[in-house]
C-alpha cells in the first residue's frame, strides 16, 4: 500500500535501534507501506523506516517527532518494514531513497534487519556494522560465504548518507 500525505520532515542523525525492543517478540507479517511529508522548498530529507509491528504502538508519538522535524525544516519518507527485509533489502530501499529523494540521513526503529561484519581485529567475531546502511555505494563481500561481511571497499571513502 502506497498512501502519501501532505505534512513534514524529517531528522538530525542516524541512529539504529537493533534488537528486541523491551521483550517485544511477535509473528511479523509483511505489511509494508509508505508515506510522504513533503515541506514545500525543504532541502533536508530523511528516510524513517519502522518494525510493522512496532508501528502502530508508537505512531503518535512519531507523528509529533515529524511535526517537530517539519518545524526545523526537514522532509520525511515514512516506511513500515518487516523484520523478514534482509540487510541487503533494507540497503537497497535506503539507496532507492537516496536516489529518488536525494536524503540526506535515516531513522531505523525497531526489529529491523542487522549488518553483520567481521574481521580479523575483531578475532572474526561478527559485530553489527551500521556504517553498511550509510555507505550507500560501497561494496561489502562475504568472502568466506559465512553470511558475515568480511570486506569492504570504497571508492569515495565517505557514506553517502548518515
Amino acid at each position: 500500500m502506497v498512501a502519501a500525505k501532505m505534512k513534514s520532515s524529517c531528522w538530525i542523525g542516524f541512529l539504529i535501534v537493533m534488537g528486541i525492543l523491551s521483550g517485544y517478540i511477535a509473528p511479523v507479517y509483511a505489511t509494508e507501506s509508505l508515506d510522504v511529508y513533503p515541506r514545500p522548498g525543504s532541502t533536508k530529507t530523511i528516510s524513517i523506516i519502522v518494525n510493522n509491528r512496532l508501528y502502530p504502538e508508537i505512531k503518535e508519538k512519531l507523528g509529533r517527532y515529524c511535526t517537530d522535524l517539519e518545524k526545523e525544516g526537514y522532509r520525511i519518507i515514512l516506511h513500515t518494514r518487516s523484520i523478514t527485509m534482509n540487510a541487503k533489502e533494507l540497503r537497497l530501499l535506503l539507496l532507492d531513497d537516496f536516489k529518488r529523494f536525494q536524503i540526506e540521513g535515516a531513522f531505523l526503529v525497531g526489529e529491523l534487519a542487522i549488518a553483520w561484519y567481521e574481521d580479523e581485529t575483531s578475532g572474526k567475531i561478527p559485530y553489527p556494522a551500521d556504517y553498511y546502511f550509510m555507505d550507500l555505494d560501497g561494496e561489502w563481500p562475504d568472502r568466506d560465504n559465512d553470511g558475515w561481511f568480511d570486506g569492504h571497499t570504497d571508492a569515495n571513502h565517505s557514506p553517502e548518507i548518515y
